[in-house]
């Protein structure tokens, strides 16, 4: 094969075996324009799932109320709270003055209750021994209890009365702390309850 340069490229030759004819092969010609393109594939198969994430906080729902000094002597009634340090969201309503504490959302919530109680020397002018009990309530139903009782104490002997229980509301609920105090004076309490889960 020989290669016959004309100005324009190398032109090709060769014999052909079968009839000794003369093929002459020319310059490769230029690029030409580019096709359309075709048509998108198919939809491939959908991926696996990915892990679930992580769960969201649950809004603030709180309330923290207080209330001052009561008689020495109370029998099987429910404390009022006369001052309410801070109160959000609106699954857990509460009148200052009240007994009742609404809970109208359901979820799992958690209550906390403190007092602070002084022995009355009364008491043990008479032979009565000094008792206070204090009993969380929710729907009527005891689900805490706190019992502080004093056969020998003096006047102005102090304690603290605590309690701190969790419950689980499916629609609506009432929360109160009924007191019984013999001999002793309630000095301070404090109430908190915080909604810490929903129940689905």
């Amino acid at each position: 094969m020989a290669c016959i340069n004309r100005g324009f490229g190398c032109i090709h030759c060769r014999r052909n075996s079968n009839n000794n004819t003369i093929i002459v092969t020319g310059p490769t010609g230029p690029m030409g324009p580019r096709g359309a393109t075709g048509a998108t594939g198919p939809t491939g198969a959908t991926g696996p799932t990915g892990p679930t994430g992580p769960t969201g906080r649950v809004r603030e729902e709180i309330l923290a109320a207080e209330t001052s000094a009561s008689p020495a002597s109370v029998r099987a009634a429910a404390l009022t709270f006369d001052t309410i340090r801070y109160c959000a969201g609106n699954a857990i309503d509460y009148t200052a003055g009240s007994t009742d504490i609404i809970i109208s959302e359901p979820g799992l919530y958690l209550a906390s209750f403190s007092a602070i109680i002084t022995a009355n020397d009364d008491a043990f002018k008479t032979g009565v021994d000094a008792e206070a009990v204090f009993e969380m309530m929710v729907d009527d139903i005891t689900v805490g209890i706190a019992k502080t009782t004093w056969m020998s104490a003096k006047d102005g002997d102090k304690d603290t009365d605590v309690i701190t229980a969790p419950f689980a509301v499916g629609d609506t609920a009432t929360l109160k702390i009924v007191a019984s105090l013999t001999g002793i004076s309630l000095d301070s309490a404090a109430i908190s309850v915080i909604k810490i889960a929903d129940i689905s």
